[in-house]
């Protein structure tokens, strides 16, 4: 720790959310051990992503993706 108050590092990653990418995204943060109380992560989901996920259906309609994106952390706080 250093004195004279709290350093934060943001790092941004690109999201995918199809199934599973939450329990991918844990493994590999557990694996390269990035936890950190002083790290700010931001998810990031291009519309670019989107589109794509959805011409190849992989998502259906944009509430199916917020579902893929919200759900698992909501289920894992209230568990």
């Amino acid at each position: 720790p250093t004195k004279g108050g709290e350093i934060f590092a943001e790092y941004r990653l690109p999201f995918h959310a199809e199934e599973g990418a939450w329990l991918d995204l844990a493994r590999w943060a557990a694996e390269f051990q990035v936890r950190s109380p002083r790290i700010k992560w931001v998810m990031q989901l291009s519309q670019m992503a989107y589109l794509e996920m959805k011409d190849r259906r992989s998502v259906l309609s944009f509430g199916e993706l917020l579902d893929n994106i919200f759900g698992p952390p909501a289920a894992a706080a209230t568990s």
